[in-house]
């Protein structure tokens, strides 16, 4: 059963799905309340650290699109396209 990680209004909301979560990479899907995730990855991040230790971040925004949140040493550092995803040429993503 995922995990509910409520933010207020002016954070993004999620739930960390655990039942696609793995050693190597957390997985959280978008709950579409306060700021999305895509715009708050930062405080995602922080409020993720203690699950990360070294994980992917990987989430479903607000579209229902899987892509990955990078980080290093806990500070945002850009998104990359999910698995079985490509950006398209020219799309914004860092």
């Amino acid at each position: 059963m995922p995990r509910h990680e409520q933010r207020g209004r002016e954070h993004a909301s999620f739930v960390v799905v655990f039942n696609e979560s793995t050693p190597e990479v957390l997985v959280i899907r978008d709950l579409k309340t306060g700021q999305s995730i895509t715009n708050d990855a930062q405080h995602v991040l922080n409020r993720l650290t203690a699950l990360l230790n070294g994980r992917r971040l990987l989430y479903y925004d607000s579209d229902g699109h899987l892509d990955e949140i990078l980080h290093r040493d806990g500070f945002f550092a850009g998104f990359a396209p999910g698995p079985n995803r490509a950006w398209r040429k020219g799309a914004p993503h860092a």
